[in-house]
């Protein structure tokens, strides 16, 4: 989180650990590696960012805190993640381990702001 802070500077001089965290069995260390990327990297290793938080926004697979932490850094990625958004509306907005109903909630509350208007 401290190289997402602190900018291009010193992702470029953490690189090679952003690209290892990525692979991080800490789901929420994955989030904040690929929104580095998606910042800060070239346009193959960007895509690369902008691809794993797509897949770890799906709260069906990840939990629904970490699809908020995913959907989150989507949304400050602004139009960088713009291909994300057909999909982020056709995947399952539930995570059915929720410990409490009103979690999955925010998920959807997070879409509206970037992917779907309509829905605000």
């Amino acid at each position: 989180m401290g190289l997402l802070i602190r900018g291009q500077g010193a992702a470029e001089a953490a690189w090679s650990r952003v690209q290892a965290a990525l692979d991080d069995p800490n789901p929420s260390v994955r989030v904040v590696a690929a929104e580095i990327m998606a910042r800060h990297g070239a346009a193959e290793e960007a895509e690369s960012g902008v691809d794993a938080l797509g897949a770890l926004a799906r709260p069906d697979e990840n939990g629904a805190y970490v699809a908020m932490e995913a959907l989150t850094a989507i949304q400050n990625l602004g139009e960088r993640a713009e291909r994300l958004h057909s999909a982020l509306l056709d995947m399952p907005h539930e995570d059915p381990e929720a410990p409490w109903r009103g979690t999955n909630e925010f998920v959807v509350r997070l879409l509206p702001d970037y992917v779907h208007p309509a829905l605000s």
